[in-house]
Order: structure tokens, then sequence, then C-alpha cells
């Protein structure tokens, strides 16, 4: 999931290796099971994916190749959405895509967000340039909460003066309504809020970010709050090489592979989800940490099946779609060459107490 970012805007098949235990039975969760899937068609660079509102199924977003990748419940290719052009309902660069209650959101590049409805079909557009044709401000990285975006991203600090934050952006009119908090992108704490994502979820309808501090800490960001939920071992941050574009995304990645980190967050119906990573000699262990936001609270720690190098998430409503990426190539770029569906109960269910680690077939 490493973006070196904002200026660009912009796994393998695995063994199951140590993965032993099937999670508990969870009340109502029949005989579901995770299962991995083998993407024959996926995309070489992707940040993003989001289930439709009916559950029916997941879209990842395809950098490189300008397309939506859809797949069905089961992990079939069901084909791509491409619609390629610079009009205002077209996209060649799409970077993130949000499901909403008549489609989905999607944005292009880091200025423009179309709406496209059940069929794929691009409704209308906002854009965040200016009369002249010069941006106003950029989105990186973000999360939809009603009628606004909260995110991190560049804006005008004044004419001639740019500058990085934690925004809150409404859509109609699209305008920056509130720098939540500057960040100093020079900074160690820049570099990864420049680096990975996603960093902001949404949680019973507020916006929260992950923040790099030492220690690293969740923040709401409307109200601005500090919570003290966090998973113990993640005090310290790695240095990373400078950025100095895709030449430098490898190098970067692979010291961000030997440490431990938060490196995600993500969100579903009232909880937030931190996704973490720990260097072991088969490969990464990953975690998904379960927090209540509004009780400030960890709830749980869930082991998941897979030592990719990277992730693409999706929560959904019955299945939550966890995309394994491979490892950076010299181009910068990153395939997503195979896919982890894995029932929502085994990881939203808080009836479930203490850590466990998921297996998959």
């Amino acid at each position: 999931m490493t973006l070196g970012r904002v200026a660009a805007v912009a796994g393998v098949l695995l063994a199951l290796g140590p993965w032993g235990g099937l999670v508990p039975p969870v009340r109502g969760a029949g005989t579901a099971s995770c299962r991995r899937v083998l993407l024959a068609d996926s995309a070489a660079l992707a940040f993003s994916a989001a289930w439709s509102a009916d559950g029916r199924e997941v879209v990842l977003v395809d950098v490189p190749g300008g397309r939506l990748l859809r797949y069905d419940r089961d992990g079939r290719f069901l084909g791509s959405v491409a619609r390629p052009g610079e009009g205002g309902t077209e996209f060649s660069k799409p970077t993130q895509i949000h499901a909403t209650a008549k489609g989905f959101l999607l944005r292009n590049s880091a200025r423009k967000w179309i709406w496209l409805d059940r069929a794929f079909k691009s409704l209308e557009s906002v854009s965040a340039m200016d009369p002249e044709g010069y941006p106003v401000f950029n989105l990186a990285d973000e999360v939809l909460t009603g009628d606004e975006l909260a995110g991190f991203g560049s804006y005008q600090k004044s004419r001639r003066v740019w500058a990085m934050g934690l925004l809150r952006v409404g859509l109609k009119p699209l305008a920056v309504r509130e720098v939540v908090e500057e960040i100093d992108i020079s900074s160690k704490t820049g570099s990864f809020h420049n680096t990975l994502a996603p960093l902001v979820a949404q949680a019973a309808g507020r916006a929260y970010s992950l923040r790099f501090g030492e220690p690293p800490y969740l923040l709401g960001l409307h109200p601005k709050v500090r919570l003290k939920a966090f998973p113990a071992g993640f005090a310290s941050l790695p240095a990373l090489p400078e950025n100095q574009g895709p030449q430098t995304t490898a190098p970067r990645q692979k010291a961000i592979e030997k440490s431990s980190l938060p490196v995600g967050l993500y969100g579903s119906r009232q909880f937030l989800y931190l996704l973490t990573h720990r260097p072991e000699p088969g490969g990464l262990l990953w975690q998904l940490h379960q927090i209540d936001p509004v009780r400030d609270k960890l709830v749980r720690s869930l082991t998941l099946p897979t030592t990719a190098h990277s992730l693409v998430i999706a929560p959904g409503s019955e299945t939550w779609a966890v995309f394994e990426k491979g490892a950076v190539l010299p181009t910068g770029e990153q395939p997503v060459e195979s896919l982890l569906l894995i029932p929502s109960a085994w990881i939203e269910s808080p009836g479930a107490k203490g850590p466990s680690r998921l297996a998959c077939s």
C-alpha cells in the first residue's frame, strides 16, 4: 500500500506458512469460509478498493491501467470499466473509489471527483481547479463522510504558498472547509503520510486519521480529538530513504517491510480497524486491531492469513476483500496478484475475545 504520493498520486499467491487454527465459529456465520483467489486480470498498481452498496461486487482501482476492475463475491472477474479522456465525466488516472448509496464516487488524479451510478455510468463531476486551470487544493488520501471528504493533501496557505495537512473538503461546492492540522512534509511524520495509504477512515459517521508521531496515535478530525486506544509495540518509526520518485519506491518499501509499523486505517460500522505488520522469518505478520473510537478502547486484534508484501483492503457488509500485492518492481509498480475473501463476521464480531488467527484455504 505504499504510494509515492501527493505529486503523482500515484501478494503473490503465498503459502499459508505458519497460519494454523481457524477463528472460532461466529453466530450467524453459517458455513462461510475464507477463500484465496489467484487473479488472472488485475492491477499493476493499486491503493484503493470498495464494495458496492449491495455487496455484490468489489471494485479495485487500477492506477496505471486507468481502469476499474470488477470482481464478484467469489472473486470472479466481471470485467473492467474505462473512460479515458480529460472531459468532465471521463477519467484517465483513477486513484481512489468510495461506495455510495447510488453507486460510487471516484477520484481521478488528485483533484477531480466523478459520481458513477450502479452501472458505472458517469453522472457528474467536480474539480478543484480554478477558472484559469490551476489547482486550488489536492487530496491524496481521503474518506467520504456525508457531504464531505476528509483526508490528507495540499492546499493554498496563501496566494503563493502551499502546505500539506489533514483537510475537510465540502463536495458541493468543492472547497476546503477546514485545515484540521498542518503537516510538515519534510518531517519524519510527513514522510509517512506521503508514503502510506489509507490513513483516514470513518466509523459511526466520523472521520479519523492515523498520525505518525512517536508513538503513533489516532486522531478524530471533526471534532479534533486524540484517542488513547492503540496496540503496543509500535512506539518508534524507522528512517525512510529520501523520496526521489518511482526509482526510490522499492528501497522505501523495503525499509517499511523491515519495520514493525501501523500502515493503514479502515472503518466499518462503529469500529476502526488499524492495520499493522511485523517482520518475521516467513514473511510479514499482518494484524487488524479493532478499535471502538467512541469508548476509546482497543477491542481485539486479529492475525490475517497472509504474508504478502502489501495489502489493499475493502471492508464489506458480508465479506472483507484483502488484495495481496507482490514485491515492488524497479518501475515502482507493485502488482496485485491474489485476493482473500474473509467473512465480515470473523473480523467484526465483538463477541470473539482476545487475539485470533484467521486461516484461509
